[in-house]
């Protein structure tokens, strides 16, 4: 759902990203292309795209599963090179206007690097709370509009609801 939100985030400031758009518009498209230039399944297909939001690149992902991907010519996949594009120019954005939250965010994960021997990139981190702030927001819209007799039997979490089988939610 992060990409939804963050494209819908993106139109409603005037950005266009076409390779953003691509995956939520028409996934198995993407999907297609991940798979003809990797000789991956729909699995890893899919992963790709989150992998990179959250701040991993080709070698991640290819590492990820057992057996590994094998390399491949990164040139054959023009989509991951836009969507990485992408998702550095928004993240530019995100850091620009929100300085203070990207200062702390930035200290607390090259203190968590520097602690724990990893590098985890504090603009994916940014990017990521920043789309939890919007599905949180989504959420919360959600739960105000159900009724009484259905919010006193749900699981309310931060990121989702969980509903009993007793109950039927309709649009």
């Amino acid at each position: 759902c992060h990409p939804s939100l963050l494209l819908a985030e993106a139109k409603a400031h005037g950005l266009d990203l076409p390779a953003l758009s691509l995956l939520v518009e028409d996934r198995p498209a993407v999907f297609e292309q991940v798979k003809a230039a990797t000789g991956c399944n729909d699995k890893q297909a899919k992963l790709l795209a989150i992998i990179k939001m959250y701040g991993g690149g080709l070698t991640t992902w290819r590492e990820t599963f057992e057996p590994h991907i094998p390399e491949f010519d990164s040139s054959a996949l023009p989509w991951f090179a836009s969507f990485s594009r992408e998702l550095k120019e928004v993240t530019a954005i995100l850091k620009e206007k929100n300085a203070t939250i990207w200062q702390k965010t930035r200290d607390q994960v090259n203190r968590q690097n520097k602690r724990n021997n990893t590098t985890k990139d504090p603009g994916a981190t940014l990017l990521a709370n920043y789309a939890q702030c919007i599905e949180r927001r989504v959420i919360d819209c959600v739960f105000s509009q159900l009724t009484e007799d259905i919010r006193e039997h749900t699981v309310y979490c931060y990121d989702g609801m969980m509903f009993p089988k007793r109950f039927k939610i309709t649009p």
